[in-house]
């Protein structure tokens, strides 16, 4: 269930990260 929740929670993160700008994107892909 820990899982799923980061797994919805990446999302959320994901969508506002995009639309800062894709270098914030590729930030959020290295944390992850």
């Amino acid at each position: 269930t820990h899982v799923a929740r980061t797994g919805e929670i990446g999302r959320l993160r994901l969508g506002k990260i995009e639309k800062k700008g894709a270098r914030n994107r590729r930030v959020y892909v290295h944390l992850a």
